[in-house]
């Protein structure tokens, strides 16, 4: 399928990744640039973090490329071939992105070991299934209803085990860190349930006259998301495993 867009929308959706990818890269290097003000303890959690960011950065960079080579003209060939753009390659870096996501919040907690190798690996395979499912769906439409409810009923798997698994560790975190973890999941939650609605969205391209503009709309909204999910995690981390390293004995050097 070839999408005709106006020169402003395409550059919308070009500004859009150039955006992400700064504020993403800013994130990271704040990580890693305040190292010293975290006990050593939890500096690998930051360094997870500002991998996380980069991670996206590498991503936005390729969708850049792929983005441009498939436009002419400012039409957009939409298709899963060498020459074609599509939404394929973001499953290949949420289905390192998002368990590594949950793997931080984990760590940060300084979980009990077994516990947190357990919870690991059930996020794990659940969030794959999630991603090969949303795959699936992008290579073949015409089961793209069919492979999105399924990946929709694990995801919702996904978002239950965030919540139970984690009680015990929180009661026994000062309330400060309780409260901050609380709002950051919370918060991360509802960033992850606009994915499969973007998903659905993407619907559009195909049944609508005004399928430019919903493609538009799809890729801004994705670089937004992907921006406040990832970068605002990465401080909120970094606040959180600071208050950590204060209530554990560090010197608060604010």
């Amino acid at each position: 399928m070839i999408l005709q867009l106006t020169p402003n929308q395409w550059s919308q959706v070009i500004d859009s990744y150039v955006l992400c990818m700064l504020g993403l890269f800013a994130a990271a290097f704040y990580g890693l640039a305040t190292q010293s003000r975290l006990l050593f303890r939890y500096r690998h959690i930051m360094v997870l973090a500002a991998l996380l960011c980069l991670i996206d950065v590498a991503s936005y960079l390729q969708l850049i490329l792929t983005f441009t080579k498939a436009t002419t003209d400012n039409a957009v060939l939409l298709s899963t071939g060498n020459l074609g753009f599509s939404n394929i390659s973001r499953y290949s870096v949420w289905v390192i992105a998002v368990p590594l996501q949950v793997n931080i919040l984990i760590s940060v907690l300084m979980f009990d070991t077994k516990l947190a190798r357990s919870l690991k690996r059930r996020s794990t395979i659940m969030i794959i299934g999630v991603m090969l499912s949303g795959f699936l769906g992008e290579n073949w439409p015409q089961y793209k209803v069919i492979f999105g409810c399924a990946s929709t009923i694990v995801f919702i798997f996904v978002i239950a085990l965030l919540f139970k698994p984690f009680q015990s560790s929180l009661d026994s975190q000062t309330d400060e860190v309780a409260s901050l973890f609380r709002q950051l999941r919370l918060y991360v939650i509802n960033l992850w349930c606009t994915y499969p609605a973007l998903y659905f969205l993407s619907f559009a391209h195909t049944f609508t006259s005004r399928a430019a503009t919903f493609f538009v709309a799809q890729q801004v909204i994705l670089a937004i998301v992907d921006l406040i999910s990832k970068a605002y995690f990465a401080l909120q981390i970094f606040k959180i495993a600071q208050l950590k390293s204060i209530s554990d004995g560090m010197p608060d050097l604010h």
